[in-house]
């Protein structure tokens, strides 16, 4: 009798891990869309749209009673225009393929809320392109400083659903401002 009690109970134990990954959120294949910036510093304005920025899932998971995952970038142009002020006065404009990158460069993380109903994200692009500024007395930049995304982790995920907002933050350096707008695929 013991022994069919224990048999029940680990059979009761696989029935809900299995049910916990047959309950996997609808999270989207990739996300595509666009994100925009600026970044203003004393003597400089960088602006940039990345279009066809595209995140593909890696991989999503069911741990330790949430699920959480990884998006990675697979793609995207950066149009970027860097504007100099000053002594060294000048423009700059160009456009670079991001191409694939890695996980510490570029995604969307994503994590289940514990203790309230939702998913949280965090999304980031950073990729350094030099340029060489105007006038003899500038050295090269990257505009942006190399950084074409970033949310906060408070951004809220519906999965499956497109994933949009802004961001904006300051200190002394200058101002950052970041808008994105992706849609599922």
């Amino acid at each position: 009798m013991r022994r069919g009690v224990i048999i029940a109970g680990l059979a009761c134990l696989l029935l809900a891990a299995s049910a916990s990954g047959a309950d996997r959120p609808p999270f989207a294949h990739a996300y595509v869309g666009t994100a925009s910036g600026t970044l203003r510093t004393n003597g400089r304005v960088d602006t940039w749209t990345v279009r066809g920025l595209t995140f593909r899932l890696q991989h999503a998971r069911y741990a330790r009673g949430r699920w959480g995952g990884t998006y990675l970038v697979s793609g995207g142009t950066v149009s970027f225009t860097t504007k100099t002020t000053g002594m060294c006065a000048g423009t700059k404009s160009g456009s670079f393929s991001l191409g694939r990158l890695s996980w510490d460069a570029a995604s969307i993380s994503f994590l289940q809320n514990l203790g309230e109903p939702g998913y949280a994200y965090e999304a980031r692009v950073a990729k350094e392109h030099p340029v060489s500024a105007e006038g003899t007395c500038a050295e090269d930049v990257s505009p942006a400083g190399g950084l074409w995304l970033l949310t906060d982790i408070g951004q809220r995920l519906v999965p499956g659903k497109r994933l949009a907002g802004h961001r904006a933050e300051s200190s002394e350096r200058g101002t950052r401002t970041w808008a994105w707008n992706l849609a599922p695929r």
